[in-house]
């Protein structure tokens, strides 16, 4: 689901795994920093389970508030389609 329009990508940005967000920190009156991790290891296996912090996100505190609304419609579209998903499986 696109939601700017005239992006370039030269494909060079950074791209990695999050397994959830960490923490949501207003860190100055107009900027906010979102923290991401990944999972390392998995529940039942020797070891202990790793939460490792992955990257630091920091935003304008307006455009990260406006995105929510963007962030929130993509997210019904999976959900609706995932359900319409469940709905075909049990027809058949």
């Amino acid at each position: 689901m696109q939601f700017a329009n005239d992006v370039v990508d030269y494909g060079d940005a950074i791209e990695t795994h999050v397994s959830g967000i960490a923490s949501i920190n207003k860190i100055s009156e107009h900027m906010v920093r979102v923290t991401f991790y990944t999972q390392k290891g998995t529940a039942g296996a020797v070891g202990e389970i790793e939460k490792r912090v992955t990257i630091h996100l920091v935003w304008d505190m307006a455009n990260w508030l406006l995105s929510q609304a963007s962030v929130h419609q993509a997210m019904g579209a999976f959900v609706s389609e995932v359900l319409m998903r469940g709905q075909e499986g049990m027809s058949h």
